[in-house]
Order: structure tokens, then C-alpha cells, then sequence
């Protein structure tokens, strides 16, 4: 697990150095935190572990992005976990989320927060 962390590190540096705008550095950072996420969670991981392992991001995040980093861990991750483990697409939780402009019909969308509300 520590070998994904490692690899996420890497591969957030380039996204936050290679990202011209805010609206599109926090939609990509979201869609592919949420793929680390949903591995995470298939290896058993609690919220508090995966909370830990993007704190380790955020805190080397560069400073333009450090911000929204916290933030998304702080307001976004308890979601995201809910989204993937209701079995939510994991293409869809970013935009479920707001972080995201999407293609996904509305349909689905109405579709996905009626079975979540139902849930909680």
C-alpha cells in the first residue's frame, strides 16, 4: 500500500504542475484521487488510513494547490468513500460531488441520489 502511496505522490505532482486552470486542477485531482480511493477501500482500507495517505499529498502539494487539497479531504473524502461504497460509478462521483462538469445524464444523477437517500 505504501508502493500506491508513493505512486500517487508522483503522479499528483505532475497533475498540479501540469494543470492551467483551478476548475480543471480540482476536477482531476478528484477523478483520479477517487481511483486511489476505490482501490483503497477494495484493499480493505478504513477512511481514517485513506485519510492519512492524502494528507501525505496534500502536504507536499505545491502551495497553489495545498489549499484545495486539504479541502478536498476534509469536505469531499467522507462523500467520495459513501459514493464508491454504494457502488456508485466511480466516473460519476466527482460530478455527483460538484467537482466536475459532466456528460452523465440527469436521469442517472436523480436516479443515484434517489438510491443514496434512500440508504441514509
Amino acid at each position: 500500500m505504501k508502493a500506491v502511496a508513493i505512486l500517487l505522490l508522483a503522479v499528483l505532482a505532475v497533475l498540479f504542475s501540469a494543470a492551467p486552470a483551478a476548475a480543471q486542477s480540482e476536477c482531476s485531482f478528484c477523478e483520479l484521487a477517487v481511483q486511489y480511493i476505490e482501490g483503497w477501500i477494495a484493499e480493505n482500507a478504513t477512511e481514517a488510513q485513506i485519510e492519512r495517505y492524502l494528507e501525505v499529498v496534500c502536504a507536499l502539494a505545491p502551495a497553489t494547490e495545498a489549499k484545495y487539497c486539504d479541502d478536498f479531504v476534509n469536505i469531499y473524502l467522507p462523500t467520495m468513500i459513501t459514493y464508491l461504497n454504494n457502488n456508485v460509478p466511480p466516473e460519476y462521483a466527482c460530478s455527483l460531488a460538484g467537482l466536475c462538469t459532466s456528460s452523465m445524464p440527469v436521469e442517472i444523477a436523480e436516479a443515484i441520489k434517489t438510491k443514496l437517500n434512500r440508504r441514509n
